[in-house]
């Protein structure tokens, strides 16, 4: 992730709990999150994957355990 790609967005929070961190495109739109908690080994992801126009194109939400996703049709 470049620095121009986080310019003006948050990028990630912490707390007593863990950590949550955004990941952007290249046009600047959210299209991840990623959790970790304090007591849970491995990070929890849920990332989207877009057309250039913004339509969802695949969701998918990772854990230390399992992948799964969901491919959209249009």
């Amino acid at each position: 992730m470049t620095p121009a790609v986080l310019h003006g967005q948050l990028s990630w929070i912490e707390s007593d709990v863990g950590a949550v961190s955004f990941g952007y495109d290249a046009q600047a739109r959210a299209v991840g999150t990623y959790y970790e908690y304090r007591d849970v080994a491995g990070v929890i992801g849920e990332e989207s994957e877009l057309t250039i126009g913004g339509q969802l194109r695949e969701l998918s939400l990772t854990t230390p355990w399992s992948t799964d996703r969901v491919t959209y049709g249009y």
